[in-house]
């Protein structure tokens, strides 16, 4: 199967326990852009392969180019969802900090590289 939710599970204990130390967005973003690569190669082959980014050398690229350059746009997204909640879903669906700063960004990228 070239693509999987399970992966993006598997981040719920780590940002349970080191909720601000950790981006989830960052971590998702990571794991869908390695998971475009089987996607093209389906698309025009018919065949699920795992070739560059499923390596550790091409996973770690792209959990730097996400951790690195789209730090802002998820942090823009996650402003964005904050303004959309219904108050009545504030209290358990808002995310507190839409900043994610280097740190958070680069953890949540070079894990999401590991995990697939």
């Amino acid at each position: 199967m070239p693509i999987t939710p399970f992966h993006i599970i598997a981040a719920a204990p780590i940002k349970a326990i080191i909720p601000r130390h950790f981006s989830w967005s960052i971590f998702t973003l990571t794991n869908i852009f390695i998971d475009l690569e089987p996607i093209t190669y389906f698309i025009f082959t018919g065949i699920p392969s795992h070739k560059f980014f499923h390596s550790i050398f091409g996973a770690t690229i792209l959990g730097l180019i996400s951790a690195l350059y789209f730090r802002k746009l998820c942090g823009n997204y996650i402003m964005k969802w904050n303004k959309n909640l219904h108050p009545i879903d504030r209290g358990w669906l808002e995310v507190r900090n839409s900043k994610i700063n280097l740190f958070e960004a680069l953890l949540g990228g070079l894990l999401g590289r590991g995990v697939t």
